[in-house]
């Protein structure tokens, strides 16, 4: 079993962008999405992107006007996000979200996004919690928490723990969940042609499963208003 970082810069980086359509479509998708929450600025105003990844979220909110702090542990996708970003007013930095908001300064941001499945990356309940309460104070008030993530509380049994994700003439991926508690624990399957045939690769790191119930509910207790509920939970900071 490999760490986050481990398992995202030596197995998973590379693919991750293609696993979801491409950057270009994702970060489309969420363009979309953040027009629909309101969330455009015309003020030059602060967004942190918890989780960022290669992009998805970190570019469309610079292209609605925010200057984004995008942070993540991956280095190569970090490297990715800096190739794509263009004159966009995106600084990524390379950090632990749980060391690296704390020392944020209080009322910063006007928007705070963690999407993907960056939340359930963390290593228990009370580390979220500590994440919801540093975001709280990093948000200027009125500001806005936008979080979406998979909820792994339902046990899948059997074949379909067996999860086929996306497959082309070079790469076949697909995902084993293995379940342990408060966790799951995630085998990446990767299936890649070379000249002699197909190679296998197997990686593995456990996800934290979180209800959206439970979250909410913690989300409520530190002085979040919910604006939205569902896959995308939308908090507001009072």
């Amino acid at each position: 079993m490999s760490s986050v970082e481990q398992h995202y810069d030596q197995h998973l980086a590379e693919h991750y962008s293609w696993l979801f359509g491409g950057l270009p479509e994702r970060a489309r998708e969420n363009r979309e999405l953040f027009d629909k929450l309101g969330l455009g600025s015309t003020s030059k105003e602060r967004a942190l992107d918890v989780g960022a990844g290669s992009g998805f979220q970190s570019i469309p909110l610079a292209q609605l006007g925010y200057a984004v702090t995008a942070v993540d542990l991956s280095a190569k996708l970090l490297e990715e996000l800096a190739r794509n970003r263009g004159d966009l007013p995106i600084e990524s930095v390379r950090k632990d979200i749980l060391e690296l908001i704390p020392s944020l300064p209080s009322g910063a941001f006007a928007v705070t996004v963690c999407m993907g499945d960056t939340l359930t990356h963390l290593g228990s309940f009370g580390d979220v919690q500590r994440l919801l309460r540093d975001v709280y104070r990093v948000l200027r008030p009125g500001g806005t928490f936008v979080i979406a993530m998979r909820d792994y509380t339902k046990e899948l049994r059997g074949e379909d723990r067996f999860i086929p994700v996306r497959a082309d003439e070079h790469t076949v991926f697909s995902c084993f969940l293995e379940y342990e508690g408060d966790h799951v624990r995630v085998y990446d399957v990767i299936h890649s042609r070379s000249d002699t045939g197909w190679d296998m690769r197997v990686s593995s790191y456990k996800k934290l499963r979180i209800a959206p119930d439970w979250l909410e509910k913690r989300a409520r207790e530190i002085g979040f208003d919910v604006v939205s509920s569902g896959a995308t939970l939308v908090l507001r900071r009072r």
